[in-house]
């Protein structure tokens, strides 16, 4: 069952990755909507974050944009806290980029 959580992490994030080329392209310049995420396959909730954490954010590859209270505490712990979503990252993955 973690596989397929951690599957769904990475889909979302690749989606998430695709929005962000397209944000830029069309001259969004402060924040925007992106995807929760989350391992949770049903999740249909939105994250608005700055174009600027974003990018920061995937400077490595083992942490993801999620909203509060989404966490799965079996394979990820939370690294930031925001007004409007967190930052975690996987435990036991220490790739950068």
């Amino acid at each position: 069952m973690t596989d397929k959580r951690i599957q769904n992490e990475e889909l979302f994030q690749k989606a998430n990755e695709i929005l962000e080329d397209r944000f830029r392209k069309a001259g969004v310049r402060e924040t925007a909507q992106f995807i929760c995420e989350c391992t949770d396959v049903t999740c249909m909730r939105n994250v608005e974050v700055a174009l600027e954490t974003f990018t920061g954010v995937r400077e490595r590859r083992d942490r993801y944009v999620i909203v509060n209270g989404h966490q799965d505490d079996a394979i990820e712990r939370v690294v930031e806290r925001r007004d409007s979503f967190i930052i975690v990252e996987k435990m036991g993955d220490t790739t950068d980029g």
